[in-house]
């Protein structure tokens, strides 16, 4: 019987072609292979994607090869890419180059072997470790202590190219503590990693509660579980002895873990425990390492996968657990087309393939723990420390009262005092503003115009290289401008960033050792984990930063954080910023009172009245909760609806009040039962790189009665394609 296939082109398009598949290939084809195909008189590469029955027309093409590479993607994945196309509106094609390996989307469709020299340890990574203590603490050696942590960070072993050409890559192998050899990208080397792990006790003591959840998620007949532990409850411990109770039953692991939180500290606990069966994925890695590692992955070489967003789509055998660490945190949602949630994702994956799903956090995400409450997900609590420590004492200052005072400054005189007495103790500190530069808005002393960007509906903020940036689009212009509406060159500079931060700590403490992580300090390779290094080593006694340096890193001696303003998010028009002002204030109030000391935790705020603020003096998230859920369910927005938002995107005002016009006599005419919509109309972030933005919510009970509208909506998009971009947003992270 004469078989069918529908493939896809390697190139961008969103449909599906018909080929015969002849005698001689019958027992050959599968699902995931790569063929080759003539199309349109020439020969190209395709995917197969699925078997189909005889199509009704005739002159139906033969496959002309199959290639000898490895099967791109399962049946599984094909099924997932069409339900994540379903939902989130997206094109097919879009959600299946998820699952490709590095290299072979539309813009490079070969995989090549080649050689490629590797770099990799020749000793067990505790005393890699000490060896990276030893050369931090002296300068002339510190380079060698940078490129030992860069293979640490890449998971043992890494391409040559990707270290800096010196010459502590010739000290490290004459001392025998790396080796370089000349391997296939497509194979991994023989020695690769296994050092890792040697000589570390694998496993520690557990509590009662961590006893209890391993047990539960392990027996339990259910798959689906949030795991709501307090920071410091050993909720990583949990995660490494279900990973080791999956292997044992012959199957894989994916952990997924917020970008910044892909540390060598944290990626140790689990190269310690599973040694090279770790692959690990990241923005780091360069496109050559990042295949390396999707071929290791995909050979059944690596069973466990830890890694950001992306990690999600690797090509894991048997699939039997996915856990997703701090599953509350936004950057899980992608950004860029398709616009897919992974815990969302992670969801349907494992209910395809019987996996088990844990989501761990200390402040869940509410959506998720409004379905823990209503017991669609099974519930775990480990509500107490591994090492109990008396609880942070947690200080609001009323920034208005401070005003009135008289101070008029980022610092308020409790703030002061308490980072002079920490100095005191010999202890760290880490203040956090969420707000990166020197003054986020530049204002015109005589007409009090702002200065904005001209590509873009925002200020400009100055940075302390004298240069004003649009944090948006990436426009950048010197300091010394003329206003626009009067001409005047008299300016006041107002507001402030973590550099205006770290110049008047200066003039507080002109001794003191200050580090700053933000995107700006943070830009090269290697200088998240260099700060991260340095602060953790005593080398400094203030670590300013953004919402980064509140994401899961354990400093020993932090004995107080800062919190320059806690109004930063809490102002944005978002329906979710007392969320995130509460998790954002959690999280780094998390970051003091570790390894059995009680620490301090001093919030500024105008608003300190607020539920997200004052509930945090309890350390109560159940009712941080109670109090959002009601405002949720009052004003109709998730989890008692659903959201999806259609951005419009064009360089003409013009066009998109046309096609405004068009869409509002659309929808007057044609009336949607259960929707409420709203707009057209301009986004509050009106215009970005030079394009004029606006935007369609739309909310209802049912994602089928969305999925209805956007689809009817399409129709009229079409006409403006040429003129109007438009992106559509399903269960948006935000409404900017």
């Amino acid at each position: 019987m004469t078989s069918f296939v529908n493939v896809l082109l390697a190139q961008n398009t969103d449909r599906l072609f018909t080929y015969k598949v002849p005698p001689h290939l019958d027992t050959t084809v599968a699902v995931g292979n790569t063929i080759v195909i003539s199309f349109r008189n020439r020969s190209m590469q395709a995917f197969v994607v699925e078997f189909t029955n005889e199509p009704d027309y005739e002159n139906i093409k033969d496959i002309v090869s199959v290639l000898d590479l490895p099967l791109v993607f399962t049946k599984d994945q094909v099924q997932i890419a069409h339900t994540i196309s379903d939902y989130y509106l997206c094109s097919f094609l879009s959600a299946l180059y998820l699952f490709l390996p590095p290299g072979m989307d539309k813009r490079d469709k070969k995989i090549n072997q080649e050689k490629v020299k590797f770099v990799s340890f020749n000793m067990p990574v505790h005393a890699v470790n000490n060896f990276v203590k030893e050369y931090e603490s002296n300068q002339r050696t510190s380079q060698m202590a940078q490129v030992l942590k860069s293979i640490m960070l890449a998971g043992g072993t890494i391409p040559l190219s990707d270290l800096p050409k010196s010459s502590s890559l010739r000290t490290l192998i004459k001392k025998n503590i790396i080796t370089i050899e000349d391997v296939l990208v497509s194979r991994m080397p023989e020695n690769a990693g296994k050092s890792i792990g040697q000589g570390i006790a694998h496993g520690l003591d557990l509590t009662g509660d961590q006893h209890k959840v391993i047990t539960e998620i392990i027996e339990s007949s259910k798959d689906f579980f949030l795991l709501h532990g307090v920071t410091g409850s050993g909720k990583t411990e949990v995660y490494l002895r279900v990973i080791e109770h999956v292997l044992s039953q012959g199957k894989s692991a994916i952990v997924l873990v917020p970008e910044i939180s892909l540390t060598p500290q944290t990626l140790a606990r689990f190269y310690s425990r599973f040694s090279t069966q770790v692959a690990v994925i990241h923005s780091s890695l360069t496109p050559k390492e990042r295949r390396r590692q999707w071929l290791k992955i995909q050979s059944g070489e690596c069973r466990i996968v830890v890694g950001a967003r992306s990690a999600l789509f690797s090509p894991l055998r048997d699939l039997g657990a996915i856990i997703i660490d701090e599953e509350h945190e936004s950057s899980y949602k992608q950004d860029s087309t398709p616009r897919y949630h992974a815990v969302t994702v992670a969801g349907w994956m494992a209910k395809q393939v019987g996996a088990k799903l844990i989501l761990g956090s200390a402040t869940p995400a509410l959506e998720r723990y409004y379905f823990a409450q209503k017991g669609v997900i099974e519930k775990l609590s480990m509500p107490s420390k591994v090492k109990p420590t008396a609880p942070s004492e947690i200080v609001v200052v009323d920034m208005r009262k401070e005003q009135e005072s008289g101070n008029h400054g980022s610092f308020s005189k409790e703030m002061v005092h308490h980072i002079q007495d920490t100095l005191k103790n010999g202890e760290q500190i880490m203040l956090l503003l969420n707000r990166r530069g020197f003054a986020p808005f530049v204002i015109c002393k005589t007409c009090g115009h702002k200065l904005v960007c001209p590509h873009c509906e925002v200020t400009l903020t100055l940075h302390n290289d004298n240069v004003l940036y649009c944090h948006y689009c990436g426009y950048k212009a010197a300091n010394k401008p003329l206003c626009p509406q009067c001409q005047s060159i008299f300016f006041r500079y107002s507001g402030v960033g973590t550099q205006k931060i770290e110049q008047e700590l200066a003039s507080f403490f002109p001794n003191i050792r200050v580090l700053r992580m933000d995107r700006d300090s943070t830009r090269t390779i290697g200088s998240l984990e260099a700060i991260l290094s340095r602060f953790s080593a005593g080398e400094a006694d203030i670590l300013i930063g953004t919402q980064m340096i509140a994401k899961g890193h354990d400093f020993d001696n932090v004995g107080l954080v800062g919190v320059i303003s806690a109004d930063v998010a809490l102002n944005l028009p978002d329906f979710r910023a007392a969320e995130r002002t509460y998790t954002l204030l959690s999280q780094v109030a998390g970051r003091t009172g570790r390894r059995g000391k009680a620490g301090k935790v001093v919030v500024q705020t105008y608003n300190p009245d607020n539920y997200s603020i004052s509930l945090l003096l309890e350390n109560n998230y159940q009712k941080f909760y109670d109090e959002e859920i009601m405002f949720r369910q009052a004003l109709d927005y998730p989890p008692f609806a659903r959201l999806c938002r259609i951005i419009m995107q064009a360089h003409s005002q013009k066009a998109l009040s046309e096609l405004a016009e068009k869409i509002d006599k659309y929808l007057e005419i044609n009336r949607f039962e259960d929707l409420q919509i709203f707009g057209p109309m301009p986004a509050p972030i009106s215009k970005i790189a030079a394009k004029y933005r606006w935007h369609i919510i739309i909310k209802s009970k049912s994602i089928h009665s969305i999925q209805k509208v956007v689809k009817s909506l399409k129709l009229i998009f079409v006409e403006y394609e040429k003129s109007i971009k438009w992106l559509i947003d399903v269960d948006p992270a935000n409404i900017l």
